[in-house]
C-alpha cells in the first residue's frame, strides 16, 4: 500500500472510522469473509479456514455450564447469541479453543435426528483472509437485521448463517431451514 494510503487510513482510524470491516464475497463454490481493504486492493484469498474443524482441536481447560458463560468469560456479550432455538434441541458439546491469535467458542446442539452448531471466532487482530466457507450453487442471501448483514448460504443439506461484529465472526450451521435460521437471527435483536 502506498504511503499516502497509509496516512489516509491512519487519519480515518483516528476519526473513528473502521476501514477493516469484514465483508462477504462469493463465487459459485465458496463464500469469503474478507476485510474491506483487501477488496479495495483486489487481492485473492490466500488461505482457507473451516471454523468447526478448528474448534475440534480444543486445548481448553475451563468447563462451562452454558454458551452464555463461555462467551462472557471470553469477553463476548451473551446478548450476541439467539434467544430462540428450534424446539427439541439441547446443548451436547461446548468448547473454547485458543489458537495463535484466535479464540473459538464452539457449541453443538442436537435432537434425536438432527444437529446444528453455533460458533464465535474472535480475532486478536485483523487477518488478511479470516474465513472461507464452501457453498453450493444456490444464491447467497443477505439478511439484514439490527444494522448487520447476515449471509445465509447452503451447502448440500446444510444451511449456514455468517456475520461479523468487529473482530468476531459468528456462524450458525446445520440441518436447519432458512426460516429457522432467520428466526434465530431475529431473536438476537429482539431483546
Amino acid at each position: 500500500m502506498a504511503p499516502t494510503s497509509n496516512l489516509l487510513m491512519l487519519a480515518a482510524q483516528a476519526a473513528g472510522i473502521n476501514l477493516f470491516k469484514l465483508i462477504g464475497t462469493w463465487t459459485e463454490e465458496t463464500f469469503h469473509l474478507t476485510n474491506s481493504t483487501e477488496v479495495m486492493e483486489n487481492r485473492e484469498p490466500a488461505a482457507s479456514v473451516n471454523s468447526s474443524a478448528n474448534a475440534d482441536s480444543s486445548d481448553a481447560k475451563t468447563q462451562y455450564a452454558s454458551l452464555s458463560d463461555a462467551l462472557e468469560d471470553n469477553g463476548v456479550s451473551a446478548n450476541t447469541i439467539p434467544s430462540w432455538w428450534p424446539a427439541g434441541f439441547s446443548l451436547s458439546q461446548l468448547s473454547v479453543s485458543q489458537m495463535q491469535n484466535t479464540t473459538i467458542i464452539y457449541s453443538l446442539y442436537e435432537n434425536e435426528d438432527e444437529s446444528f452448531t453455533f460458533s464465535v471466532r474472535m480475532l486478536a487482530a485483523q487477518e488478511n483472509d479470516p474465513a472461507i466457507y464452501e457453498k453450493d450453487g444456490n444464491a447467497v442471501i443477505q439478511y439484514k437485521k439490527g444494522g448487520v448483514i447476515h449471509y445465509i448460504i447452503s451447502n448440500i443439506n446444510t444451511v449456514q448463517a455468517i456475520w461479523t461484529d468487529d473482530l468476531a465472526i459468528y456462524t450458525m450451521s446445520g440441518q436447519l431451514t432458512k426460516t429457522e435460521i432467520e428466526k434465530m437471527i431475529d431473536s438476537i435483536y429482539e431483546r
